[in-house]
């Protein structure tokens, strides 16, 4: 289970969110592929992506903490995506895990879903990433660290800064990776979670644990539901460009 311990008083604070640190109010999920593939004659390496989730069980308040998310697709360039499950993607497999969770432990009161159906599934109010790669290569980081400066600010510890959409260089931070999988997973998945858009994203430095470990950065993201007067758009698919 992943630790939660430090991070809750700080949202608690801000009330955003307030998370539960108890065992039994999180069930994780996580996806590894370490075996070699066959199928319809073909075959290939194991591709060593490993996706892990953890969801709450407070339906008032759903929250994703991401402690670890390594895409295959560094590896995979040369092989035939089409006979292989869509493992590059996070949003995919992210929701299928939450699919599964809800399934297993009938979170949030809900009996059965169908995952290729329509079925309804409470979209999640707070995805939290943990860890996020820190170095002068990182988009992320980059763009992140860029649009700080621009509002004369630095990256720092907890509350950290807070971007709303209403900043002009909003739009900039939803083009880096981490952002994009947000994105795609609330596009993908409109049939089951409805119309809804990130309203805020906030980044920050967690304090080094010591043993020589560096601070590491944490990105939280607000997701909520789009104005009333936005059109419901029809659900459709769309392949996420994973970096």
């Amino acid at each position: 289970m992943v630790s939660l311990e430090g991070k809750v008083p700080h949202f608690q604070q801000l009330q955003e969110p307030a998370l539960a640190t108890e065992p039994q109010s999180w069930t994780g999920i996580r996806s590894e592929h370490r075996k070699d593939w066959e199928k319809n004659g073909r075959e290939g390496e194991a591709s060593f992506g490993v996706y892990e989730t953890h969801f709450n069980t407070d339906e008032h308040n759903i929250a994703w903490v991401i402690p670890l998310m390594i895409s295959p697709k560094y590896k995979l360039s040369d092989a035939p995506f089409s006979v292989l499950p869509e493992i590059q993607k996070w949003s995919d497999v992210s929701f299928l895990g939450y699919y599964m969770a809800i399934e297993a432990r009938k979170l949030y009161g809900i009996n059965s879903v169908e995952r290729e159906g329509g079925s309804a599934m409470p979209c999640p109010h707070w995805i939290l990433f943990e860890h996020i790669k820190d170095n002068a290569e990182t988009l992320t980081i980059v763009v992140f660290t860029e649009l700080l400066g621009r509002q004369g600010q630095h990256l720092g510890p907890w509350p950290g800064y807070k971007f709303t959409p209403d900043m002009p260089d909003f739009n900039m931070l939803i083009g880096v990776g981490h952002s994009k999988v947000i994105a795609y997973l609330l596009i993908q998945h409109k049939a089951q979670f409805n119309i809804n858009e990130i309203k805020s994203v906030r980044i920050w430095q967690e304090p080094s644990k010591g043993f020589g470990l560096a601070e590491h950065i944490q990105l939280s993201y607000e997701i909520g539901p789009v104005d009333d007067n936005v059109p419901a758009a029809p659900a459709k698919r769309h392949d996420s460009p994973f970096d």
